[in-house]
C-alpha cells in the first residue's frame, strides 16, 4: 500500500490542529525542548525544566517540579596530606571550621621503636606538652597519666585515629594500632586517650617519631557533622 507523505494518520477522536494529547500519544504541552533542562511529567503534561549551572545536581520535589541545586557539603573533606621522611616532628597548623578530624596513617618503612608521639596546640600556647592521659588494648593494658605526649604506639598502614573536640576544647581521640611497638607487629589494639587542659579551640597537630625516623604518608581530614 502507498501512502502519500502529506496525509496525516491521527488517533480517534484526536483533533488535526493544537496539542495532541497524551491519551493519544502527544505530550499536551507545547514546550520547547531548552538546552540543558530535563525532561519531567506534571501529570497531565511533559514539561521541561530550566538549564542548570555547572556543578549542580537535580534535585526531586516529590510530585513537584524538580529543581537544580547546590552539590551537598561533603561530610569529610581533605585538609592535606604530608608525606614524609621525618625524625624530627611534622603536622598541622592553623586548622579551624571542624570540631572532629580524621588521622589516616600509611606509613611505608621505620626505624626506632615504631611509636609516634602526638600532641595538639592552641594559637595562644602552642603545643602543650603536659596532661595527656591515654590507655590502649594492648597485652597488658597501659594508661599513662599527665603526659607529655599521646603516644600512637606500634603506627602501622591503615592506622586511623578520630580526633575529637577541637573546637570545644575538650580533645580526645580514638583509634586503633598496633598492640606491640614494633610498626611491622601483626597485632592490633584499641587506644583512647584525651588531653585534660581545657585550652581549645585545638588548631595544631604534631607528629613525631619516638625514635629513628618514619617514612610515609600522614593525611588529615576535616569531619563535617
Amino acid at each position: 500500500m502507498t501512502i502519500n507523505r502529506n496525509l496525516s494518520i491521527l488517533a480517534e477522536g484526536a483533533s488535526s490542529s493544537g496539542v495532541l494529547g497524551t491519551a493519544n500519544g502527544g505530550t499536551n504541552s507545547t514546550a520547547t525542548p531548552t538546552a540543558g533542562g530535563v525532561v519531567y511529567g506534571t501529570g497531565t503534561a511533559q514539561a521541561i525544566t530550566s538549564a542548570g549551572t555547572t556543578g549542580q545536581f537535580l534535585s526531586s520535589n516529590g510530585s513537584s517540579a524538580p529543581s537544580w541545586v547546590g552539590a551537598p557539603a561533603s561530610a569529610m573533606t581533605l585538609i592535606s596530606t604530608q608525606n614524609v621522611t621525618a625524625s624530627s616532628s611534622f603536622g598541622w597548623t592553623g586548622l579551624s571550621g571542624y570540631n572532629t578530624y580524621i588521622l589516616s596513617c600509611n606509613p611505608t618503612t621505620g626505624t626506632g621503636s615504631g611509636i609516634c608521639l602526638l600532641q595538639v596546640g592552641t594559637s595562644g600556647t602552642g603545643l602543650l606538652t603536659s596532661n595527656y592521659y591515654f590507655s590502649t588494648t594492648a597485652t597488658a593494658a597501659t594508661t599513662n597519666q599527665s603526659a607529655v605526649y599521646l603516644y600512637l604506639r606500634g603506627i602501622f598502614a591503615g592506622a586511623v585515629f578520630t580526633l575529637n573536640g577541637m573546637n570545644s576544647g575538650y580533645f580526645s581521640i580514638n583509634g586503633v594500632c598496633n598492640a606491640g611497638t614494633s610498626s611491622t607487629s601483626s597485632s592490633s589494639a584499641s587506644l583512647s586517650g584525651f588531653q585534660s587542659t581545657t585550652a581549645g579551640p585545638y588548631n595544631q597537630i604534631s607528629i613525631a617519631p619516638q625514635s629513628g625516623t618514619i617514612t610515609g604518608a600522614f593525611s588529615l581530614y576535616g569531619i563535617t557533622s
